[in-house]
């Protein structure tokens, strides 16, 4: 083969005058799956691979852009771009939206007897999608079979810790069997508390007699909320006898077979099935002014460690389809990130100026966004900043890890999180702050703005909010921002949560509503102001309050709070009015008539109907004669919330976690 650069010389005239050029000095190169090997990264005879693409980019100082023809471009090793391919697009071709996956397609399946197909595959198989026939279901994820086959176990007592964590469970007679085949493939998922503990079962671990269940890893602590207590609920994943249902698949290492239960209707000459090989993508670091455009990233893999996996909080450890570290000038924009085992975006390391828009992160093994650092650095240059996330769509998130988050926001400042749809995860939606306590942070500035959180939690973790904060914030603002049906097991399901010393952040204009505790919580803080919002129909409470301290804790003005059941204020309300906090000038109305107590201090709010159009159809609009301007409350509507200007976007993905009120 003649070398990049002689390539890249003859290839001159071919692209020179081609309509893919933006300038006469931008070279343009084209990369399809089907090209031949003697591809010169002309139109007419593309280079096959993207690595080549990219090789003949770097061999010109100028702006070159790589365009991917339609078809899937398989990867066998992640993409990796540095400050060589800095000054470069990487774009679909227009009308196409072509896949990078880091998958492989299971081709060979024959049908045994009854009728569940059957591969040879050369690697483990541990996630598996199925692509194809519009039939229900038929762009999922596929599962490993688990039991119990709806619901959930519970953890019949307490056993001791070893060491620094937990390693044993305590089970109900007769939920394992000692007979289980490849028992060390077998996993055992535990609900925590806001986490979850991923473990492997030790091989010849299960005591019938006892049932004292012994796994090959521990829990990241022994604290409370990292035990294996009773009471918790658990599921059993990857049980060679459990495999039974349409949709399920096992992979027998032993056998090196991967076995897949097809959906009704599912033909093999209808689907494609992957199954994903590398869990990263696409790696940058110090690259400068870099388009990524008309794209679809798919099929990353997970692989449960040796000791298994339980991190305390959020699952910002796990890998992510793209990262980028130490870059800035990025620009993504209309890409479709799906089919992952861990995240789908991350940037850190002190990158700047990155604009996320218009893109599709969708069933997710574990989280959406990560942005930022989780250590401080004094240097605010040294972190990540001047991120833009708008009019995407973050959606159908945990399916592997389900302690994971929409948009997580640590070390980092000045950043706009803006007009997104974020639904459909186990845990909170957006996550700004990585400070507990008044510690040090860099977390500030940060704008959350017209997003759409709907659908979180949905009984599955606890301890959660549609927006969760933590520590000292100075200058960062949340409003015009729908939050709906925040859902937790027991406690902590709140709209807007304030938590672990949250200081110098401001609520307004936002509307949260149907949460499991209460439309707003602070645990403890400082100067956090809350105004002119619609707060409404939580079950435990509206306004909570945990944690007194001698400062001023929080404002409350100006807004208007409506339920129907249960008190207007939880938790603790203790400390003295005015000083420690300040709760004034609102409308409270319970739908039924009752009269609430109202908060310590607060004399100048009134009991009144807001007379909103139609709460039971989520139509908030005020009427002329409401009695909202007597507490100066500003009328807002929220249409606009969510994605502008996008084409409507479906995904069929099961869901991936029983309810707690499943049985």
């Amino acid at each position: 083969m003649l070398p990049v650069a002689l390539l890249a010389f003859i290839a001159w005239p071919f692209f020179a005058g081609q309509s893919d050029s933006i300038k006469a000095e931008e070279r343009v190169w084209f990369v399809s799956p089907s090209a031949g090997a003697t591809g010169i990264g002309t139109k007419a005879k593309p280079f096959r691979s993207i690595q080549q693409g990219l090789e003949a980019a770097r061999t010109h100082p100028g702006h070159d852009t790589v365009v991917l023809l339609a078809g899937t471009h398989s990867l066998d090793a992640p993409i990796r771009l540095n400050g060589s391919d800095s000054n470069l697009t990487l774009r679909g071709e227009a009308g196409k939206r072509p896949v990078i996956s880091g998958g492989n397609a299971i081709t060979s399946w024959r049908i045994v007897e009854n009728g569940w197909w059957v591969a040879k595959v050369a690697s483990p198989v541990q996630q598996l999608y199925i692509h194809g026939d519009g039939k229900p279901d038929a762009t999922a994820r596929r599962y490993r079979p688990r039991l119990p086959k709806s619901g959930a176990y519970t953890i019949a007592g307490n056993l001791p810790p070893t060491g620094t964590g937990h390693d044993a469970l305590q089970s109900q007679a007769g939920t394992f069997n000692p007979e289980w085949h490849n028992q060390a493939d077998i996993q055992v998922n535990i609900f925590q508390i806001w986490t979850m503990a991923k473990l492997p079962l030790q091989p010849g671990g299960i005591d019938s007699k006892s049932g004292r269940i012994q796994l090959a890893g521990a829990t990241h602590g022994t604290v409370n909320y990292a035990n294996i207590a009773a009471g918790r609920r658990y599921i059993i994943e990857n049980v060679w006898e459990a495999l039974s249902d349409p949709g399920e698949f096992y992979f027998d290492r032993e056998g090196r077979e991967v076995l897949y239960i097809p959906m009704p209707g599912e033909k093999q000459n209808k689907v494609t099935a992957v199954a994903p090989v590398i869990d990263q993508l696409l790696i940058a670091k110090d690259v400068r002014n870099l388009t990524l455009e008309n794209l679809a990233f798919a099929h990353t893999a997970y692989s449960l460690p040796g000791k298994g996996d339980n991190f305390p909080q959020a699952e910002i450890h796990l890998s992510a389809a793209l990262t980028f570290t130490e870059s800035n000038r990025i620009t993504i924009n209309d890409v479709e990130v799906r089919n992952t085992g861990a995240w789908a975006l991350d940037v850190s390391d002190g990158s700047s100026d990155v604009s996320i828009s218009k893109c599709k992160l969708v069933d997710l093994g574990a989280g959406g966004i990560k942005v930022g650092e989780t250590s401080y650095r004094a240097d605010a240059m040294e972190q990540t900043h001047g991120i833009t996330i708008q009019d995407t769509l973050i959606a159908h998130g945990g399916r592997i890890h389900p302690a994971a988050v929409g948009i997580w926001l640590g070390h980092a400042h000045h950043n706009v999180i803006d007009h997104n749809d974020i639904t459909d995860f186990y845990y909170t939606a957006i996550s700004p702050g990585w400070s507990w306590g008044y510690e040090p942070s860099g977390a500030h500035h940060n704008e959350i703005s017209w997003n759409r959180i709907t659908n979180i939690g949905q009984s599955v973790l606890s301890d959660m909010g549609g927006i969760y904060t933590l520590g000292v914030s100075p200058g960062t603002v949340l409003h015009h921002n729908w939050i709906s049906d925040i859902q937790s097991v027991d406690y902590g399901g709140w709209g807007i949560y304030f938590d672990e010393g949250s200081t110098g952040i401001v609520a307004e204009n936002n509307i949260a509503v149907r949460t499991t505790s209460a439309p707003f919580h602070q645990h403890y803080g400082k100067d956090n102001v809350v105004r002119n919002n619609i707060l409404g129909f939580g079950i435990e409470a509206q306004l909570m309050r945990t944690r007194p301290e001698p400062h001023l804790s929080f404002t409350i003005e100006r807004n208007v709070v409506i339920w129907s059941d249960g008190p207007l204020l939880g938790s603790n309300w203790s400390g003295e009015p005015g000083k420690n906090f300040l709760v004034s000038k609102n409308i409270y109305w319970n739908t039924k008539g009752v009269d609430p107590k109202l908060p310590p201090g607060d004399a100048s709010s009134l009991v009144a109907n807001p007379r909103f159009r139609d709460v039971a159809k989520d139509d908030f609009r005020i009427d002329a004669d409401s009695p909202v301007s007597k507490v100066g409350f500003v009328p807002f509507t929220l249409d606009a919330a969510g994605r502008r200007n996008v084409k409507p976007y479906s995904v069929q993905v099961r869901r991936a976690w029983p309810s707690s009120r499943e049985k």
